[in-house]
């Protein structure tokens, strides 16, 4: 698929280590806090058509055909109180599964055709370090591909900032909103010390430096500096320093 060439060899290794523990990985059906069914990896299966080809299996391990997944996909989804109560009470509820190398695939899946969008809506998206391009996959994970330009976009200014490979900047305007969503202030601090980590460190742009080694570390300390702390231009000019 175009586009296949631009995610550094890094990022595609470390995404999935780098997004499940800001997800978890849940292999059965679930509601999000927005009432959408969601499975693996955070991953959106909402509407039903994006359910049907997913590789559920009961737990004898047959395959689910599409019905049984469309009768399952209906039963979570109408049931509206799981948006609340978390993952974990939809578990009583479904009944498919999916095995690991099903939610793997599945990943996979959606990281190319991502890659493939983010450099569209990118040009420069192949050459950008490692870390900036880690955190606008985490972006996009959460968002959409689209989070800098659909309607009303509140991420317009982070969209700018990626356009004109200014990671300072975009370390300032890639926010998700908390409110009532508590599990994504990891992501939110993630994301920020990630473009944070692209604009501080030279490299050639394929190391991907998440976690901070303790060399950051170091320079964060001595400048009274944390991962979810303002980070703009004259702490940039500081670290290169």
């Amino acid at each position: 698929m175009e586009g296949d060439e631009a995610m550094r060899e890094s990022v595609e290794k470390g995404f999935v280590p780098f997004t499940a523990p800001l997800e978890g990985i849940v292999p059965w059906m679930y509601l999000d806090v927005k009432g959408l069914v969601t499975v693996a990896i955070g991953n959106l299966i909402d509407p039903v058509s994006l359910a049907l080809n997913v590789p559920f299996v009961w737990p004898d391990g047959r395959l689910a055909t599409r019905s049984e997944i469309q009768r399952e996909w209906m039963k979570i989804k109408s049931t509206t109180s799981l948006a609340k109560s978390g993952y974990r009470a939809a578990e009583r509820v479904a009944q498919l599964r999916m095995t690991d190398a099903g939610v793997s695939a599945l990943v996979s899946k959606v990281l190319s055709r991502f890659n493939g969008e983010l450099w569209l809506q990118y040009p420069a998206f192949e050459s950008w370090p490692a870390d900036a391009q880690m955190a606008t996959f985490a972006m996009a994970w959460a968002c959409g591909t689209a989070f800098g330009t659909a309607g009303r976009s509140p991420f317009r200014s982070l969209h700018k900032a990626l356009l004109a490979g200014d990671f300072a900047a975009a370390s300032q305007q890639c926010k998700i909103n908390e409110t009532g969503n508590a599990g994504v202030i990891p992501r939110n601090k993630a994301m920020k010390q990630l473009y944070f980590l692209a604009a501080a460190l030279p490299c050639d742009g394929e190391e991907l430096h998440w976690p901070a080694d303790e060399q950051v570390r170091q320079w964060q300390a001595q400048r009274g500096l944390v991962p979810d702390g303002l980070v703009g231009p004259k702490t940039i000019a500081a670290l290169a320093a």
